[in-house]
């Protein structure tokens, strides 16, 4: 999991006030222990019930649920958004597996190899004249690639049409065409059919940010699961 530093302050009542935090991936930078809050409407997640354990040796899934319900239609702005400039589904996604405990690897290849997975936040949204970004970080198909070269991450094709994996919350969804991934999501919740339902934001340009939307049957559709069994090393 991540180390959190914060900075304390006791006032006259004798109360233990929390002045700052931080992480040590700056998931959250800030100046104040204040969250957005999650959409009132938004179901939540039964952790007493859910299928999935909480840690998988480094990987955080509730973690990774959390940021994704808190801001799945509030974009942090501590980090850049792409809805209007090709979609953000694989950025928003990136950001919940760093707050599930993913470390960024700014090293070991080009800004596009399948080796590194980083991304330098809010006021490096473009990668010119620097590369502030890996592709892995922002497009469908190098998370895709990024994916594939883990030691930790399994992939497995679901052809809804024929058989269903089995998902944990904080797996991540793909969708494929042509052997080409251009959607990314996460698992958020199960329906009452034990069914994933997956959250992310626009899947292109104009596109809607979609809560806890649940994956069934599509005729044509082609998905690849990641099933996350731990940490990025």
């Amino acid at each position: 999991g991540m180390s959190y530093w914060f900075s304390v302050q006791k006032n006259a009542q004798g109360e233990w006030k929390i002045l700052s935090w931080r992480d040590d991936v700056d998931v959250l930078p800030g100046s104040a222990w204040d969250y957005p809050e999650i959409d009132g409407n938004a179901p939540r997640v039964d952790r007493s019930s859910s299928v999935s354990a909480r840690y998988s040796s480094g990987y955080d899934r509730y973690a990774a649920v959390d940021y994704a319900l808190r801001h799945w239609n509030n974009p942090n702005p501590n980090w850049c958004e792409y809805s209007r400039n090709g979609g953000d589904c694989t950025n928003f996604v990136s950001q919940c597996l760093l707050a599930g405990g993913w470390r960024q690897k700014k090293t070991g290849g080009s800004y596009c190899s399948n080796q590194v997975w980083y991304h330098n936040g809010k006021g490096y949204c473009w990668n010119s004249p620097n590369k502030n970004y890996s592709c892995s970080w922002t497009q469908a198909k190098d998370m895709h690639n990024y994916l594939s070269a883990r030691a930790n991450v399994s992939i497995q094709k679901w052809n809804t049409k024929y058989s269903t994996p089995a998902f944990q919350l904080g797996d991540i969804i793909q969708e494929v065409s042509g052997g080409r991934a251009y959607h990314t999501m996460i698992v958020t919740n199960f329906d009452e059919n034990g069914l994933p339902q997956v959250t992310y934001r626009s899947a292109g340009t104009g596109g809607n940010a979609v809560l806890n939307k649940t994956i069934r049957n599509p005729a044509n559709s082609l998905y690849v699961l990641w099933a996350i069994r731990g940490s990025n090393n």
